[in-house]
């Protein structure tokens, strides 16, 4: 045997095949501990024996307890997937005839609800000299968690496919040069042109806007909201908003995805919608300058001075008609500071012309862009007339009763003629009508309101001069800048030599209808009240039944009762639906709130009978009832002040201990109109507080004012 020296001074020759034997070891020792660190296993299968031979982790990938193989190719063969079986099987067989490496992948079924597991063979098969099938050998691993990554990018992959195929907006994928490497349908349907006429191709040169690149679409993050005009293929211009999104790979930039979509339709929406809104906004201006007046010549005023100011018009007129000839009366007038007032009369004499021959056009239309430059709808002498007034361009829209004329609002400008738009002749005509509709009803609320003023005025009662154990002092303010009576009351009353009354109540409607309720409300509740004497709660309740069998109410009715017992300083209440009382405690300058005990008065079928609350009141407390005209006061009808503003109020104005009930009432409604502007007060207010002298007797209580 030949032995291999080891070329050191002194050391025997070392014996070869020993070398060999230990660097095999070794060898087959770091192959397994890298199969081991694979997870993998290797097989060699012996063709003629049958024998196939495991080794590594083969028998755990696929599904097999350690040790628990018995080398049969047909145990291995049974451990393959029905559905794969015949696959694998026609794979092995072909690498055995041809030789050579080869591939598969299949399928396993694990024993005891271990699932289905992938797994990967990579093998050669070798033959013997005659060429017939010797033996094969590889190896085998898991590929469970692969397959499972490869499933979710491919339904990824049809997902991304399925959105852009089916999406309503266009998508373009631009590379770092912003040329076009994909479009989807949308593209194609939007734009007009097919994918293949823009790959490649500079998007901003297709469809003739600035370059995607550009620094407004910049940055890492998506840009988002942008508007842009984009031309399509036949040259036809068209609004987008786009999306930008960077693309990257490896943390380096690779292009990105535009996605825009055609909001043509949405901005002729939007157009018109702002049109729309613009006029109604206008008319409502106008409405809200004439509905808050009771006097009719007030809301010729208001509505001609409104219209010729939203228009920038220099003059505005409306008038109405005795006579199909005569502009008898115009009822206002506005025209520009600086232009010469005219008239607010006119006679036969100074308009000598038809109102019919005036207002010729269809529906009643007066319309003239240039006076000088055009031949108007109407008559010639119609158009001198208006010369003669010096206008220039005129706009008027009539209103008509039995085919004649009956009253006319008019925009004109002096000095320069006007191109009077669609939307201007809409805006004249419903503000005409407005402007009737609201003098007729300024005529009736002025009368009513006048009737139920007086009769409010004479239902409010007097306090009692002397409520034993407290000072008592109410304010009622009604909402005069509305032109609206409402149904706020209050009502002061003994009851017996030691209790009073303290009621605050607020009737839904308004007007005369819910001025004269009040009297039947208030006069029911007294005599329920001097009836049941202590059971506040039975009175209530019965009072609500009543209302319920004899319909007794247009509508429902909030009620605050509460009955002092000056001997015993003890409040006694029920809330029927009513804003809470508010009562200061003088020891803690804290603010209890004494919210609803039961429903509003409305007669409802079934509705739960009222609880009675009582609470002790010390000397200095003091108790504020009232209804909502106070807490809807407010800036605006969004920022209304509410319980908690209404408390903050109360609690500074009732935190002089030496403030009398007249002082607090008053600083109260002082506090709600300085926080409340510009919008105030918009409702009816009754206010009434009540404050426990310090040295509560009867003897010892102050008077009310």
């Amino acid at each position: 045997m030949s032995r291999v020296s080891s070329g050191l001074p002194g050391e025997p020759d070392a014996d070869p095949a020993a070398a060999a034997v230990e660097a095999g070891g070794v060898a087959e020792g770091r192959l397994r501990r890298a199969l081991d660190a694979a997870h993998m296993g290797t097989w060699e299968w012996d063709v003629a024996t049958g024998s196939l031979n495991w080794a590594g982790h083969l028998e755990e990938i696929h599904g097999m307890a350690p040790g628990t193989f018995d080398g049969r190719f047909e145990t291995y063969a049974a451990c393959i997937h029905p559905d794969d079986r015949e696959r694998v099987l026609a794979e092995i067989g072909g690498a055995l005839e041809r030789g050579g490496d080869f591939h598969t992948e299949f399928r396993v079924t694990y024993p005891d609800g271990g699932g289905v597991h992938w797994v990967a063979g990579e093998g050669r098969a070798y033959r013997d000299a005659d060429g017939r099938p010797e033996r094969m050998v590889g190896v085998g691993w898991d590929i469970t968690a692969a397959k499972r990554v490869e499933e979710e990018l491919r339904a990824q992959r049809e997902l991304l496919r399925a959105i852009t195929d089916n999406a309503d907006s266009a998508l373009a994928m631009l590379d770092t040069r912003g040329c076009v490497t994909f479009v989807n349908p949308a593209f194609t349907r939007i734009t007009g042109y097919a994918a293949e006429e823009v790959h490649g191709r500079p998007l901003h040169d297709a469809l003739r806007c600035p370059p995607v690149e550009r620094p407004s679409y910049g940055g890492r993050e998506p840009l988002r909201g942008h508007e842009d005009v984009f031309v399509r293929r036949d040259g036809s211009p068209f609004p987008v908003v786009c999306a930008v999104a960077p693309l990257e790979q490896g943390g380096a930039a690779v292009g990105c995805v535009l996605e825009f979509r055609d909001v043509t339709r949405e901005k002729e929406a939007e157009a018109a919608l702002h049109a729309r809104a613009e006029r109604e906004a206008l008319v409502n201006r106008i409405g809200e300058a004439v509905r808050s007046l009771t006097d009719p010549e007030a809301v010729l005023a208001a509505a001609v001075r409104e219209l010729g100011r939203v228009m920038g018009a220099d003059r505005c007129y409306f008038a109405e008609y005795d006579v199909p000839r005569d502009w008898a009366r115009v009822g206002a007038d506005w025209h520009r500071p600086d232009l010469r007032s005219i008239s607010g009369t006119y006679r036969t004499s100074t308009l000598d012309v038809d109102a019919r021959e005036m207002f010729g056009g269809p529906g009643g239309l007066l319309r003239a862009d240039d006076l000088e430059a055009s031949a108007p709808v109407f008559s010639p002498r119609a158009a001198d007339t208006l010369r003669a007034l010096g206008l220039r361009a005129i706009l008027g829209v009539a209103l008509f009763e039995n085919g004649l004329p009956v009253a006319a609002l008019v925009a004109a400008m002096a000095d320069a003629p006007r191109a009077w738009t669609p939307a201007e002749v809409e805006l004249v005509r419903a503000a005409a009508t407005l402007v009737r509709s609201a003098m007729e009803d300024a005529r009736v609320r002025k009368r009513e309101h006048d009737i139920a003023e007086r009769l409010q005025a004479a239902l409010q009662p007097s306090i009692a001069a002397d409520v034993p154990g407290l000072e008592v002092d109410a304010c009622y303010q009604p909402a005069l800048s509305e032109a609206s009576i409402r149904g706020d009351f209050y009502d002061v009353f003994a009851l017996d030599e030691r209790r009073h009354a303290l009621v605050v109540a607020d009737l839904s409607g308004k007007g005369l209808a819910a001025a004269a309720q009040v009297a039947t409300l208030r006069h029911m509740l007294r005599t329920l009240l001097y009836l049941r004497g202590a059971t506040l709660d039975g009175a209530i309740t019965s009072l609500d039944r009543l209302i319920g069998a004899h319909n007794l109410l247009q509508g429902f009715a909030t009620v605050f009762v509460g009955t002092y017992d000056a001997e015993r300083r003890t409040l006694t209440y029920v809330n029927a639906g009513q804003e809470p009382g508010l009562l200061r405690r003088a020891a803690s300058g804290a603010v209890e709130e004494l919210w609803p005990t039961g429903p509003v008065l409305a007669g409802f079928p079934g509705a739960p009978p009222y609880e009675e609350r009582t609470l002790t009141l010390e000397p200095g407390d003091v108790l504020a009832l009232f209804t909502d005209g106070l807490t809807e006061a407010g800036p605006s009808r969004a920022r209304m002040l509410g319980v908690p503003g209404v408390s903050g109020i109360f609690r500074e104005s009732a935190s002089d201990p030496a403030a009398t009930s007249s002082q607090i009432a008053a600083r109260m409604m002082g506090g709600v109109e300085g926080r409340a502007t510009p919008g105030g007060i918009r409702d009816d207010v009754c206010l009434l507080v009540a404050r426990v002298p310090e040295h509560s007797h009867p003897e010892n209580s102050h008077p009310a004012r």
